[in-house]
């Protein structure tokens, strides 16, 4: 060939199949002596640029055309999608990287994975704001799933991780493996799916996990993720109706604690502090299946590790990841006292002001130095054999709602295991009927309203009204379409109201200051977000600033010269030290570096204040 390219005219030296026969000769070295007698002849023939801008073109389109050849879609038999996958080839036999190798003019395979493996979802986690992606992988003849961190799969490293999965990546072919990934959630952004992923049952945005579609959960957490999969509908909703209105018509103490439990989702809409629900007395009465009828409004209601009644046995810190997962779901502890570590045995109050505080505690973070802080609001459901505390604290008083009862909670006790193992095979519709179709916020809000109205009528004060009048609208929405029965009547709810009233010291202290505050109106400058306050036309005693706390309402806060507020408390037999632990605890005064003063903008400066909540502004 080479003695007949020295005799090619100008015409046959620039003819396409030439110049092809050329590129496409597959041993490099033959190819560029080839190539260079070419180029020879044609500098004979004087036309020695015009070869090679024709050469160049030729060699572009072919390596174009190869290119064209190699954007292939995957061919896995069976998979949950199937993808452009660029110059890969990808089939049962694995995956291949096929790249055409412009200076050898051939295409060159490296061998990215020995199974089938391709992204299937990209998560978008509205708590964290960070994003994962769920693997697909063809092992063990069957398709399996693993949803990874966006930085594990950029790391070589961490990439490794995987293989206890199943997925065969090692030292070899972790990089090709991260190139891969990425390449195909690229060149697919329109064919992978997006969704938006929770860390947590209950509310996000306008949804209610588990009971929305564009919500998926991807915690790591074994036992959440076990709980996540209890929350679902099972067996046949009219045999649980059936069992659950029997048993609420028989002890009044059932349909309080069942109302408890389907409420709990609606304190926060109703901006309600969470709250304790207490079932006590004497042992062997039912206390434990009551909490499972509770609970089964929800999904399975094992108690023994594999359901929604759990148990107390836990730290704080387990506590509060428990709850921050349940979110807005109750907690359910059975027998409170028994399950409780020693050293929260001894500060039992602490422990239960933190249950109802609503939020844990700043934590630190490997990674980051800063862990999520848990935040709930919810119900909480307890049983024991006594009450929470011997000696409760007025602020508790508020948040604890004590059922006591010391007769059998069911018609025929000998009957509990049977009716457990309805619960256990029956579970999980009333939850989602109420969330999915009776729940309209207007109607609750209107029906909550006219609760406090009516408890207020009765002369009944406190907070407390708050919470009953949540439960009363709950009974009230639920009754008929859910349990086939009648609500409780006002009067029935404020017998408990007045069984659980221990008259709230933080609460008459705080209804002075306010009052005092009000009547002395013209003392105290009023604050607008961004401006400095003007003094007022009295002599200064603090401000009073309004802010908002979004769909919940707006909240007044009044600050206080701490030595003007002592004065006045004392004029009313007062004494503010004695007090200020109680309003902290209830939730009225603030605290800033654990002293009860914080710094607020005066129209002279900045000062010490004393800053006091009205809780009730929005009542």
């Amino acid at each position: 060939m080479e003695e007949e390219f020295e005799k090619l005219t100008k015409d046959e030296i620039l003819r396409r199949e030439i110049i092809e026969t050329v590129i496409q000769t597959p041993n490099v070295e033959i190819r560029e002596r080839l190539l260079a007698k070419l180029e020879s002849r044609a500098k004979e023939l004087k036309i020695g640029q015009n070869f090679k801008r024709l050469y160049k073109s030729i060699q572009a389109e072919f390596i174009q055309a190869k290119k064209q050849v190699n954007s292939c879609v995957t061919e896995f038999t069976n998979a949950p999608l199937k993808l452009k996958c660029k110059n890969y080839i990808c089939n049962d036999m694995g995956v291949v990287k096929s790249e055409f190798n412009t200076t050898l003019m051939m295409s060159v395979d490296t061998v990215v994975c020995s199974h089938p493996i391709l992204p299937i979802e990209r998560l978008i986690n509205v708590d964290t704001n960070t994003e994962k992606v769920k693997i697909a992988f063809y092992k063990d003849k069957k398709w399996q799933t693993v949803i990874a961190e966006k930085n594990t799969l950029a790391s070589k490293s961490k990439i490794l991780q995987l293989a206890n999965t199943g997925i065969e990546v090692n030292e070899s072919n972790a990089k090709e493996l991260i190139i891969y990934i990425s390449d195909l959630l690229t060149i697919n952004t329109e064919t992978i799916p997006c969704r938006k992923a929770v860390t947590h049952l209950g509310w996000v945005e306008d949804g209610f996990v588990p009971y929305t579609s564009e919500y998926v959960y991807d915690g790591e957490d074994e036992v959440n993720k076990k709980i996540f999969a209890r929350v679902r509908e099972h067996g046949d909703y009219k045999i649980w109706q059936k069992t659950i209105k029997e048993l609420r018509s028989y002890n009044e103490k059932i349909h309080l604690l069942t109302v408890a439990s389907l409420a709990s989702p609606f304190i926060s809409i109703l901006n309600i502090t969470p709250f304790i629900v207490h079932l006590w007395g004497t042992s062997s009465k039912g206390k434990t299946l009551a909490l499972k009828m509770a609970m089964s409004i929800w999904g399975y209601p094992d108690d023994k590790g594999n359901g929604l009644v759990l148990g107390l046995n836990n730290t704080q810190v387990g506590f509060e990841r428990m709850i921050g997962f349940l979110h807005n779901i109750p907690y359910a502890g059975d027998e409170f006292q028994r399950g409780l570590k020693k050293e929260d045995k001894k500060d039992i109050d602490s422990l239960l002001y933190f249950l109802t505080g609503g939020a844990g505690k700043i934590r630190g973070n490997i990674l980051d130095g800063v862990r999520k802080t848990e935040n709930w609001s919810n119900i909480i459901l307890t049983t024991g054999e006594q009450q929470l505390t011997e000696n409760i604290d007025e602020g508790l008083a508020n948040r604890i709602i004590s059922l006591n009862e010391n007769k059998s909670l069911i018609p025929d006790i000998s009957k509990g295991k049977e009716i457990a193992d309805i619960l256990h095979e029956n579970y999980g519709w009333a939850g989602k009927k109420m969330l999915t179709e009776l729940y309209d916020k207007q109607q609750l809000k209107e029906l909550f309203n006219e609760n406090v109205q009516k408890f207020a009528s009765m002369g009944i004060s406190g907070k407390q009204i708050n919470t009953f009048s949540c439960l009363k609208a709950i009974d009230d929405i639920s009754a008929k379409p859910i349990f086939d029965d009648l609500p409780l009547t006002i009067e029935d709810y404020s017998k408990y109201i007045l069984t659980n009233k221990n008259i709230d010291e933080a609460d008459k202290v705080v209804e002075i200051i306010i009052d005092e505050a009000n009547k002395n109106i013209n003392n105290f400058c009023f604050f607008t977000m961004g401006q400095r306050p003007e003094l007022p036309s009295g002599q200064v005693w603090g401000k009073i600033e309004k802010t908002t706390d979004g769909e919940k309402g707006d909240i007044l806060y009044y600050y206080w010269i701490p030595s003007v507020l002592r004065e006045v408390l004392e004029k009313h037999g007062i004494n503010y030290d004695a007090k200020k632990e109680k309003l902290y605890s209830a939730g009225y005064l603030e605290k800033q570096s654990g002293k009860y003063t914080v710094n607020a903008l005066m129209p002279d400066g900045y000062q010490k204040m004393t800053k006091i909540k009205n809780i009730y502004f929005n009542m």
